[in-house]
């Protein structure tokens, strides 16, 4: 009698526990930097207020040498331990259109990650970006489309997730000099359940297909 009662208690914990799990709402903060030739993300997990998981991951970026680029920066260090990262306004501007086309390409082909992120709300999203170079013009036409890209992925943003606040954005022009730095800070929240719905619906599509 007293294992089936005890029993019975940790089925009714187990099933509470699960519920609280399901609906409990993850706070995620991104926290992308971009400096030189330094490149480093950091992650924090909040639960329930008192929980959090701090995580920081440095990100090497490696450019490759491409001919039809105007505008360069190389960053060396000593003759003894020479390295090189080299990059242009154009392929920065070019490698942000890239990415937002795959995550619109994503969002559209897989109707269960647009249902999940339109559950996702978004509470503050700030991109602050600083950029220029020895050519004013080739300043000025970045500046442009870095604000078309700034400005349609604010738009997907809004699009395919609850954005309760409206982002900050700025790009702050440097005349005469090499420079692109940029900042983003974003801070997301869903609850547990949406996401292991999403993933299970994810899984049981992909093994239909694979059938």
């Amino acid at each position: 009698m007293n294992v089936l009662f005890i029993l019975f208690v940790l089925i009714i914990l187990f099933i509470i526990l699960f519920i609280i799990i399901i609906y409990t709402r993850v706070h995620i903060t991104f926290h992308y930097n971009h400096k030189k030739d330094y490149n480093q993300l950091d992650v924090q997990l909040k639960f329930w207020k008192i929980i959090k998981i701090e995580r920081e991951i440095p990100l090497e970026v490696e450019e490759e040498e491409d001919g039809d680029t105007k505008v360069k920066i190389k960053i060396e260090k000593n003759d003894n331990n020479e390295k090189k990262h080299t990059f242009s306004l154009e392929k920065i501007v070019k490698r942000l259109k890239d990415f937002e086309k795959l995550i619109r390409t994503i969002l559209k082909s897989l109707p269960v990650i647009v249902k999940f992120t339109k559950k996702i709300r978004v509470h503050s999203f700030q991109w602050k970006t600083y950029i220029g170079s020895t050519d004013a013009s080739l300043t000025g036409i970045a500046i442009g489309s870095l604000w078309a890209i700034k400005g349609s992925m604010v738009g997907a943003i809004g699009q395919f997730t609850k954005l309760l606040n409206y982002p900050n954005l700025s790009i702050t022009p440097v005349f005469q000099r090499n420079i692109f730095e940029t900042n983003i800070q974003c801070m997301i929240s869903f609850r547990i359940g949406q996401a292991i719905y999403a993933i299970l619906k994810i899984v049981r599509q992909k093994n239909q297909q694979e059938k």
